[in-house]
């Protein structure tokens, strides 16, 4: 029963903002002019995913931001395999994925609430963040972990945030 009950919830708020969000306009985001021999790789937080503070995210070990909710960052790195991190937060835990990142591209990698499988839960869960993208597997206590968005919808996102 409420299983049901979240269900239910969650496609209610979807039909009321699937209207505004296909109204929606696309905002003009230029690309950013990136080194051929280097991934570009864009790290955000949406403005609706609050509290945790702001946790540190790091590759292969070294902090190369932190994220504060409505804002992002980008690095730039050479192609390769690499650790992504993300640390600190209200219980100080982390989450951790590995990547292969390839020359000449973009990547907009988003954090976000954990998933639990529960469909109604979810749904629920990503009307009320925000969430979008493939979660990257990974491990660790952290709730908060990465999103992959293609890059229409990541550039999408991005112009929404501040740096």
């Amino acid at each position: 029963m409420q299983r049901r009950l979240v269900i239910s919830i969650g496609f209610c708020l979807l039909w009321a903002v699937a209207p505004a969000a296909a109204a929606a306009t696309k905002p003009a985001v230029a690309a950013k002019p990136q080194a051929p021999s280097q991934a570009t790789i864009y790290f955000f937080r949406p403005k609706a995913i609050i509290g945790l503070g702001s946790p540190d995210i790091l590759i292969d070990g070294q902090k190369v931001g932190e994220l504060a909710p409505g804002t992002y960052f980008v690095v730039s790195r050479p192609p390769g395999h690499y650790t992504l991190e993300s640390h600190g937060g209200i219980f100080n835990t982390g989450w951790e994925s590995e990547v292969d990142f390839d020359a000449g591209q973009s990547y907009f990698l988003m954090v976000g609430p954990q998933t639990n499988g529960a469909p109604g839960n979810d749904l629920l869960n990503m009307l009320l963040t925000g969430t979008r993208g493939q979660p990257l597997r990974g491990h660790g206590p952290f709730n908060y972990i990465f999103y992959a968005l293609d890059a229409e919808h990541g550039r999408e996102e991005v112009a929404k945030l501040k740096k």
